[in-house]
């Protein structure tokens, strides 16, 4: 048997609390593209992705529909 814990903080991670470089939200807002994300388990692949999610949110009227498996996010 095995189990894996990860705490999350209940809080909304931002571009600016994670202390990414801020050209990361330029290109977020970029009209077309793909952007891919990767890393050994534990690097903040899901919080980045999530900040990156927020930016694009708070400034654009978009639907957003995300697929992660397992949901650490809302």
């Amino acid at each position: 048997m095995g189990l894996a814990v990860r705490l999350l903080p209940a809080i909304q991670p931002t571009v600016e609390t994670l202390n990414l470089h801020p050209e990361i939200k330029k290109v977020v807002l970029r009209p077309h593209g793909l952007i891919l994300l990767s890393g050994p388990t534990g690097c903040g692949k899901s919080s980045t992705m999530a900040a990156m999610l927020e930016a694009l949110n708070r400034t654009e009227p978009l639907h957003i529909i995300t697929i992660e498996s397992p949901i650490e996010y809302l």
